[in-house]
């Protein structure tokens, strides 16, 4: 028997020590997170969202499916390649991060590919793409 095939040297999803990623983007964080940020949707319409709570992109089309903050099933989402959790966004540590929540077709911060896990600082002005659905963050201000 191989060391890999010892029992104690399997690890599973129970047994995995929790990792926090530093910031994969390596951003100059001057600007200050303001308490509301406000989310550009792909038809112009503007939604104004507390930093204090987890942001969560995604879409919601059936009333048993779980909540999300930021619904893009309006949007198509389905067909657009959103996932029913897409995305987080939340304040850390004074600044606002997104973790792409394992989609199926990914999440985009200003054209970079956001990879499951890693976390993204998210300034004012940024862009967010979640499957082929554009979104733009303004901080309020």
């Amino acid at each position: 028997m191989s060391n890999y095939e010892k029992k104690e040297d399997v690890v599973t999803i129970f047994g995995r020590r929790k990792i926090l990623p530093a910031l994969d983007n390596n951003r100059n964080m001057s600007d200050d997170v303001p308490d509301t940020v406000i989310f550009e949707l792909p038809d112009g319409k503007v939604v104004s969202v507390s930093t204090k709570q987890e942001i969560i992109i995604g879409r919601k089309p059936r009333d048993e499916d779980p909540d999300v903050t930021i619904d893009l099933e309006g949007y198509e989402g389905h067909k657009m390649g959103v996932s029913r959790h897409h995305a987080l966004i939340k304040l850390f540590k004074d600044m606002l991060i997104l973790v792409d929540l394992d989609s199926i077709n990914g999440t985009f911060v200003n054209n970079r590919r956001a990879l499951p896990t890693k976390r993204y600082a998210i300034l004012d002005g940024d862009e967010i793409t979640v499957g082929r659905l554009t979104l733009k963050v303004h901080y309020n201000r």
